[in-house]
C-alpha cells in the first residue's frame, strides 16, 4: 500500500512545470524575479510565532503582487493577525499593510544572474518602515542560491537595521523544490543581533498554483530575547500569462 501511494505522489510532482528557486514566500529571502508582464500573483499564507510566553498568527497574510512588462512588479500585502498570550484574552485585527515595487534591472539567462532592487514601505500608526533591499539570484543546473542585503529605516526613530540573508534551493523534480537560508538583523544604534535558520519547500499543482510551507527558528534570542518557533503554509495564484517564478 504505501509503495503505490509513494509511486502516486512521485508521479503527481514529475508534471511539466517549472521549478523554482529560493523565494518569499515561503522563506524571508526574495528572489529578484517578477511575475511577467499583465500577470496577477496573489499569495494566501497562514503563518505563526511560538515562544513560551505567546503565540502570533496571521490567518492569513493576503500578498497581491502585478507584473508591468518583464522588469517590473507592484506588490500590496496586509495581514489579518491573532495574537494569544495564554490567559490573557486573545486579539483578532487587521495589521500593517505594506506596498513595494520590485525593478529586476539584470536578468542574464546565458549566465543564470539576476539582480533586483525592490524597496517597500509598511505603514505603522504613527510611523512607517521603509526598506530598500538588494536581491541576487545565480543557478547551476538544479540549485540556485539567492542573497539579499537590505536597510530598514524606521520613522522617528532612531532604530535603523541591516539585514543579510543568503538561501539555497534545490529542484528534486520539476515541480519540487526545497529550499534553505539563513538571516541575521542588525540594530546600527546598538549591539542588538538576531539570527534565523529556515527550511521549506514548494510544489507547483500546476503551471498557475503552487503550494509551499517552511519552519524555522532563531539562533539565539532574538533583538526581544525571546527564542523563537516559526512555521508557515500557503497557495500561490498566478493568472493567464507569460508566467515567470524566481528565473
Amino acid at each position: 500500500m504505501m509503495r503505490n501511494i509513494l509511486f502516486i505522489f512521485l508521479c503527481f510532482i514529475s508534471l511539466n512545470a517549472k521549478a523554482v528557486g529560493p523565494q518569499s514566500p515561503p522563506l524571508t529571502t526574495d528572489d529578484p524575479g517578477t511575475p511577467g508582464p499583465q500577470v496577477w500573483e496573489v499569495n494566501f499564507v497562514f503563518s505563526g510565532e511560538f515562544t513560551p510566553e505567546a503565540r502570533e498568527y496571521e490567518l492569513p497574510l493576503l500578498d497581491i503582487n502585478y507584473g508591468i512588462g518583464e522588469s517590473f512588479q507592484l506588490k500590496y500585502e496586509v495581514p489579518w493577525g491573532l495574537e494569544d498570550e495564554g490567559e490573557v484574552k486573545s486579539n483578532y485585527a487587521i495589521g500593517n499593510s505594506k506596498v513595494g515595487v520590485k525593478y529586476n534591472f539584470f536578468d542574464d539567462e546565458e549566465y543564470d544572474l539576476s539582480l533586483a532592487l525592490y524597496p517597500q514601505y509598511e505603514f505603522i500608526s504613527g510611523s512607517g518602515i521603509s526598506t530598500l533591499p538588494l536581491l541576487i539570484s545565480k543557478s547551476s543546473g538544479d540549485f540556485t542560491v539567492g542573497f539579499n542585503l537590505g536597510y530598514n529605516k524606521i520613522t522617528n526613530s532612531n532604530s535603523d537595521s541591516v539585514y543579510s540573508s543568503v538561501a539555497v534551493s534545490n529542484a528534486l523534480s520539476e515541480t519540487f523544490t526545497l529550499m534553505g537560508e539563513v538571516r541575521g538583523d542588525k540594530e546600527l544604534s546598538s549591539d542588538i543581533r538576531s539570527a534565523l535558520f529556515n527550511v521549506g519547500a514548494v510544489l507547483e499543482l500546476s503551471p498557475h498554483r503552487s503550494f509551499f510551507w517552511s519552519m524555522g527558528h532563531t539562533l539565539g534570542p532574538d533583538a526581544a530575547g525571546r527564542q523563537v518557533l516559526f512555521a508557515l503554509i500557503g497557495f500561490s495564484f498566478t493568472s493567464e500569462g507569460e508566467h515567470r517564478v524566481g528565473n
